[in-house]
């Protein structure tokens, strides 16, 4: 006989039986690339917990007589349970030299947003400025000259020797998080495009590009 506790129940006999289950550990399905595309819940899952982060913008490019190119703003990634949805992060403006702005997420239980960027630092004659690092994900981190594959973090910028500019660096996309509970059999998503990287100016270099956004689904 049984002794009545946490890991039994009571049978419609009246006898007591032992509970045999054992947890069973969630499944993830990280999804990197697609527009429009569809996500398929895993067969027996209660409940999602899912993340999403948006590309990063681009890191734009050094030069001196002539500046570099500037960074392009990183895309949008969603998915389409509650609407969720995050920005991408802004590109460096090498031209004007303003601070790119991270990317915002909505519609999650928690919305992050993304770090900004850097602007552009000008350089003297004899100076080598190095390559400034991207902004970092709220999420998935980086925050180096280049991002982590699919962290949604900025690209660098391009780095001088001499007189001129080394063009600034690309800013964070937005990131949202949301469990979702008895879910649908699919949703649609779409994952945010890296921000392309600044061409080079005069005696200059290239820009970093951004990462590319990325959902991430655990599945329990």
């Amino acid at each position: 006989m049984f002794t009545p506790s946490a890991s039994t129940f009571l049978r419609g006999d009246n006898s007591w039986q032992a509970v045999t289950a054992t947890p069973r550990n969630p499944t993830v399905q990280v999804l990197t690339a697609g527009t429009g595309a569809t996500y398929t819940t895993a067969v027996g899952a209660t409940y999602l917990h899912v993340y999403g982060c948006a590309g990063g913008g681009g890191g734009g490019g050094s030069g001196t007589g002539a500046t570099g190119g500037n960074g392009g703003n990183g895309g949008t990634t969603s998915f389409s349970a509650s609407t969720m949805s995050a920005s991408g992060g802004g590109g460096a403006n090498a031209t004007s030299g303003a601070t790119p702005a991270g990317g915002v997420g909505t519609n999650g239980q928690v919305n992050y947003q993304g770090s900004d960027g850097n602007g552009t630092i000008t350089a003297i004659a004899g100076m080598f400025l190095p390559r400034m690092p991207g902004a970092a994900s709220p999420l998935f981190g980086s925050g180096s000259v280049t991002p982590l594959a699919n962290s949604g973090g900025g690209g660098g910028s391009g780095s001088i020797s001499g007189a001129g500019s080394n063009g600034g660096s690309g800013a964070a996309g937005g990131c949202f998080e949301r469990i979702i509970i008895s879910p649908a059999a699919t949703y649609t998503y779409t994952i945010g495009a890296a921000g392309t990287a600044g061409t080079a100016g005069t005696s200059g270099n290239v820009g970093i590009a951004g990462a590319a956004g990325v959902v991430v689904v655990w599945e329990y």
